[in-house]
């Protein structure tokens, strides 16, 4: 079998209604520019027929499918993740949503950005992205943030090309939390981008609620920055001139007007002061617990099922 010049990776979770169109535009297009590729589908334990739906395809051998199996759903960067431990490019591995939000015809321009220049990391940014207002606001507060602290580049988006060179790096990383943007900027700063269309969604619904979102973004911001320790650290500062003005106010009030000191000031000053011991103690707790899971080598996820 001839390795191919182009991996493209698919998550696949309750994206059914979506997959066989996804498959045979992804296939004209690469058929189009005449260039040697596989599809590796992730189901990331989809409660629909997706699975079912995917071995029918395979054992038809119209495309040229590796299908991967998680036990459970483990969320989309571990699916991808997956799917680029088992990708066998020689040039670049590209990663797609499965929901034609993104049109496969896209894939083109990241394929002619990436002969073109050699850039190691090419990113499709959508012309006009449209997200419900709360997910909107939420994702450009998350990315401000990370932007701040250099933990992602600007241009992250979910549909991308990597060069096979980060590929390996990101196949070995044996990071607890996977966010893939993030990972990536740890190996490369070689990073482009390229202007694509995006479609609304037809059907179905995004797998992300405002919950899993505000959850994910916790474990981003505690898993790749230090933003978490350096709030710590300006908080015990705080702390501390606060304490040491209240106190010298109070020997002040007691030198000249001779006021009772009394209970409450002193009890302000110890719940103020145990309130945030408490809470730095639970952030040091908290990056403790991830280096003994990370310690223990614990799998970033668990396959179910292969049909390469």
């Amino acid at each position: 079998m001839v390795t191919p010049a182009y991996s493209i990776v698919v998550p696949v979770y309750n994206t059914e209604v979506f997959t066989h169109e996804l498959l045979r535009r992804i296939t004209a297009t690469m058929e189009a520019l005449g260039q040697s590729y596989e599809i590796i589908c992730i189901d990331d334990g989809s409660p629909d027929g997706a699975w079912n739906q995917l071995t029918a395809l395979y054992n038809k051998g119209t495309y040229p499918l590796k299908l991967i199996q998680l036990t459970e759903n483990y969320g989309q960067h571990k699916a991808l993740l997956c799917g680029l431990k088992f990708a066998t490019a020689t040039q670049a591995v590209i990663l797609i949503d499965a929901d034609l939000q993104t049109p496969p015809e896209e894939i083109a321009k990241l394929i002619h950005a990436y002969q073109t220049t050699g850039t190691q990391v090419i990113y499709g940014t959508p012309k006009n992205k449209q997200q419900p207002f709360l997910r909107h606001w939420g994702s450009r507060f998350l990315g401000k943030i990370l932007l701040r602290q250099k933990a992602i580049s600007p241009y992250a988006s979910s549909f991308k090309l990597l060069d096979v060179q980060v590929v390996h790096q990101l196949q070995q990383a044996g990071f607890e939390y996977v966010f893939l943007d993030a990972m990536i900027s740890w190996f490369t700063h070689d990073i482009g981008v390229v202007e694509v269309e995006r479609a609304s969604r037809s059907a179905g619904k995004s797998g992300y609620s405002l919950t899993s979102l505000f959850a994910m973004t916790v474990q981003i911001i505690i898993h790749y920055t230090a933003l978490p320790l350096k709030v710590m650290t300006l908080g015990g500062l705080l702390s501390a001139v606060v304490c040491f003005v209240a106190g010298l106010v109070f020997v002040i009030r007691k030198l000249v007007y001779d006021v009772p000191l009394g209970f409450t000031a002193t009890i302000v000053i110890i719940s103020f002061g145990l309130s945030l011991i408490l809470a730095s103690l639970g952030i040091i707790g908290e990056y403790m617990r991830r280096l003994y899971f990370l310690q223990l080598r614990k799998p970033q996820f668990a396959v179910k099922a292969v049909k390469l």
